[in-house]
């Protein structure tokens, strides 16, 4: 029978302890603990619980920062019977282990955006701070949060709530969301901000959009799913998937499922969508990732929700999907993706 360095070309090395840095499929016998060893058993990512967020939310709220240092802020609370719905202007911070209120913001406001990696450079803006499509209820407003108190940032160059957004807090892009000129109606603008002021691009959205994610930077962002009709409460997503260089828009492969109130986190190359509205108008637990061409599966949330902490919130193999609607949440799961990992080979 023939070895396998006569089928491979390769001897399986006799080492007395397992190598510092294997490569993929690499084969080697360890003789202290007497096993033949191979690297590159993949392991799938998951979703697990983390600690609750501080304080409880229905959902449309919004977060950005990282696994060991972030902040949530905003969102609204439904009311137990008729009425109603409350905005809340409540924030806290995440330390890795645990989430703390800290100082309300200075008003109350949902489905608002924020950017910022840490926790003392948070920036939060948009958004809406009184229920129904009246032309004051959307939000110019902006915020920051430098670790102990708040601050007014620059206005926005129109109103916005719900749509998407990602970058630095001195380089930011958002997209589509209902504005206020319009009463209530889908948006199709580009807006960025420079460090300093807030503008339009020249570039508009292929179609109004609302409800939809956002991830990577102010040059090099992925917008996927959302919403392209004309009420600001719509009950089901698209599917459409385009990419943003700064100055213009390209057409991309289109998700898996299409979905309304999917939140995102990573980059242009490595993005994650998780939860949202599916197209027949009921909340899903589905994960989506898109490598930079197309879209494939991931693993679901351990619970089926939409609209979760708009913003981002780690990259595409480690993040947290914070709250969302569903009633009153707290709920925090944390996503660790996809490993490879040496195992012992064997007989059974």
């Amino acid at each position: 029978m023939a070895g396998y360095n006569t089928i491979r070309g390769l001897r399986v090395k006799y080492l007395s302890a397992d190598p510092a840095n294997p490569e993929d499929g690499q084969v080697w016998y360890n003789s202290t603990t007497g096993n033949l060893r191979v690297e590159g058993m993949v392991l799938a990512g998951s979703w697990s619980s983390n600690p609750a967020l501080s304080y409880s939310v229905d959902g449309n709220l919004a977060s950005s920062g990282s696994l060991t240092s972030a902040v949530a802020a905003g969102g609204y609370n439904a009311p137990a019977g008729p009425g109603t719905v409350s905005y809340i202007a409540k924030a806290a911070t995440w330390n890795g282990t645990a989430w703390s209120n800290i100082t309300d913001m200075p008003e109350r406001r949902t489905n608002n955006n924020a950017v910022g990696a840490t926790a003392p450079a948070f920036y939060v803006f948009g958004g809406q701070n009184q229920p129904g499509p009246s032309t004051n209820s959307y939000l110019t407003t902006t915020h920051t949060w430098n670790g102990s108190s708040w601050g007014s940032g620059p206005s926005l160059a129109e109103s916005q709530s719900g749509g998407g957004s990602c970058g630095t807090p001195s380089a930011i892009v958002m997209v589509g969301g209902v504005n206020a000129p319009s009463s209530g109606s889908i948006d199709d603008n580009i807006q960025q901000y420079n460090g300093s002021s807030w503008s339009n691009s020249p570039v508009n959205y292929p179609t109004n959009i609302s409800g939809n994610g956002c991830v990577g930077t102010q040059t090099a962002a992925v917008i996927f799913g959302g919403y392209a009709g004309g009420s600001p409460f719509p009950s089901s997503g698209i599917t459409t998937t385009n990419e943003w260089n700064g100055s213009s828009i390209s057409s991309a492969n289109s998700m898996v499922f299409g979905l309304l109130g999917c939140s995102g986190s990573g980059t242009q190359t490595a993005a994650l969508s998780y939860g949202g509205r599916n197209t027949s108008g009921n909340k899903n637990a589905i994960g989506m990732i898109y490598d930079g061409t197309s879209w494939a599966t991931s693993p679901s949330l351990g619970t089926a929700r939409d609209y979760i902490a708009m913003g981002p919130m780690g990259s595409a193999t480690s993040c947290l999907a914070v709250a969302g609607s569903g009633g009153a949440q707290s709920l925090v799961e944390e996503f660790t993706g996809p490993s490879t990992q040496i195992k012992n080979i064997t007989t059974s």
